[in-house]
């Protein structure tokens, strides 16, 4: 089938990776439809901006989070539109929003495109399975329901989080109820991530007035942000290609210039981030694994960072004693058997052999979420596994895919047809998980389906061919 024909893409998550897609599309002059299936009643949000406490802010700039490449300024002009949002704080280049506004954000730019181009039909369910023949790809909801197109995008992002199964888990993000916390002395959460903070946020704005442990393997919490300019870096300055110890050397020389000048690394880090997809592809496959298993954390916590008036209360918090930061590893856990159901949590602190035990009262997963395809039970995933229609890069990161995110199968063939999107796509790109990043490769997908010369998508003889 001809690309200038009239068609369906059907997008199979209506989260943020998904909604900017959609929104990229209907932006185009096509005749171009979309199918855009989610689980929540209203598309736009997701997990990520899902959240209903307007506490949880950004830890991306509002100037950075435009639903549109060509358009910067979009999404601080949509906030000096709409002043409920009390929390985006900071000057005009230097503004946190909360996540719930972008959320409201993005569902807003939706449906505002699909009310104008009739283009854009939205189906609340989940999809389950995937079919490909000669005429189509089919995709079965969780209510049985079959929806027919002739090009699918995985966008289904990060899965949900899961019960660790330590006891007294709870899922991060839920309502938290203040009134059950008031006899709560103690609560642990395991984690020093941006989840963490998040949900330490949660907990002082319910009125919790204990004790909060949080642990991990190395205790580091994300930096703050600093009104910094990002550095001027060119391209032929990037070291490509080289080892990742000297690309770390590199990066510490840059820091330490920046630094004589009034600035830090946050300025190399940002100026850097245009390159960053380039420099994990030019890796060999030892030191991205190399990377992944020992400098994930460090790079984790620079490159997420936190908004200063929440980096401001966490600090408080540490400085009061209320939030204790442990670098440890988690022994076991043992339930006591008391009237407040508290539990005795044994661990092991980085660089020591003593075990030491904490008593707490609850314990929350914030170690974040995953998108190891091999492991996670989205039936939507095993359908395309299994089928063959997809395989897990060779990182366990996420998909394998090509350059132009297309799914590659179990035979190494990319497909004309099915592509993925955002975190799924992160064993191929890496920085692929923040809006920036995800909003270009969005625009990138969206020109090469809505492109009448471009027969790399929906032919209909690869298709047939690989049925």
């Amino acid at each position: 089938m001809s690309l200038a024909k009239a068609r369906n893409v059907l997008i199979l998550g209506g989260g943020a990776s998904g909604t900017l897609l959609a929104i990229q599309i209907l932006r185009a002059n096509t005749n171009i439809t979309i199918t855009l299936i989610e689980r929540a009643a209203s598309p736009g949000k997701g997990i990520a901006y899902g959240s209903g406490d307007p506490i949880h802010l950004l830890n991306v700039r509002a100037s950075n989070m435009s639903a549109y490449p060509d358009m910067p300024d979009h999404f601080v002009h949509w906030l000096d539109k709409n002043s409920q949002d009390a929390r985006a704080i900071g000057g005009e280049n230097f503004r946190f929003a909360s996540r719930l506004a972008f959320g409201n954000y993005l569902s807003s730019e939706l449906q505002q495109l699909s009310a104008t181009t009739q283009r854009c039909t939205n189906i609340q369910g989940e999809a389950v399975a995937l079919s490909r023949s000669a005429s189509g790809i089919a995709v079965t909801l969780d209510n049985y329901r079959r929806v027919k197109g002739d090009v699918a995008v995985i966008a289904t992002g990060y899965e949900p989080p899961t019960i660790s199964g330590l006891p007294g888990d709870l899922i991060p993000w839920l309502s938290v109820d203040g009134a059950s916390l008031k006899k709560v002395e103690s609560i642990l959460l395991l984690g020093t991530g941006l989840s963490t903070v998040d949900q330490v946020q949660s907990l002082i704005a319910a009125g919790y007035q204990g004790k909060i442990y949080a642990i991990s393997r190395r205790g580091l919490l994300p930096h703050a942000h600093r009104p910094v300019e990002p550095a001027a870096i060119a391209d032929a300055d990037v070291p490509y290609g080289r080892r990742l110890s000297k690309i770390f050397r590199w990066f510490r020389a840059r820091s330490e210039q920046a630094a004589k000048t009034g600035s830090d690394w946050r300025a190399v880090l940002d100026g850097l981030r245009p390159y960053v997809q380039k420099i994990w592809q030019s890796l060999s496959l030892e030191d991205k694994a190399r990377f992944v298993r020992h400098a994930r954390p460090w790079w984790d916590v620079r490159r997420h960072r936190m908004a200063p008036k929440v980096a401001a209360a966490i600090d408080d918090l540490i400085a009061h004693g209320r939030l204790i930061i442990i670098p440890a590893k988690i022994v076991s856990v043992t339930p006591r058997d008391n009237e407040n159901g508290s539990f005795k949590v044994f661990f092991r602190r980085r660089g020591t052999h003593a075990v030491e035990a904490i008593e707490v009262e609850g314990i929350t997963d914030c170690t974040g979420f995953s998108v190891d395809v091999s492991r996670i039970k989205n039936p939507l995933i095993r359908s395309l596994l299994d089928q063959g229609l997809a395989r897990p890069d060779r990182l366990d990161l996420g998909f394998d895919v090509d350059g132009a995110a297309a799914l590659i199968d179990l035979r190494g063939d990319a497909a004309s047809d099915i592509f993925a999107l955002g975190p799924l796509t992160r064993g191929a790109f890496w920085e692929i998980t923040g809006i920036p990043d995800i909003r270009e490769q969005c625009a990138q997908l969206a020109a090469r389906l809505t492109d009448p010369l471009d027969t790399r998508a929906v032919d209909e003889g690869t298709r047939a061919s690989s049925g």
